[in-house]
């Protein structure tokens, strides 16, 4: 399994701390829901998905929605 963050607003998936890809089997493996929801805050990102990315044909990839919006919703 890949752990990969993907920016919903650009539709790209995080490659490294320079650049975002397009294409999901270039992203970077993050190895870690923590450490992708790390980068999400760092990188500033509004609305973001962490996308656990299983290699067996026969389980579907699950998409894990983050709103990072700094707002105070009550």
């Amino acid at each position: 399994m890949r752990v990969l963050l993907y920016d919903s607003l650009s539709a790209r998936y995080f490659q490294s701390p320079n650049g975002w890809t397009e294409d999901p089997s270039l992203a970077f493996d993050l190895r870690g829901t923590v450490e992708a929801v790390r980068i999400a805050f760092q990188t500033k990102l509004e609305m973001a998905e962490i996308i656990l990315a299983f290699d067996d044909e026969h389980l579907n990839d699950m998409r894990l929605p983050l709103n990072l919006s700094r707002e105070l919703v009550l």
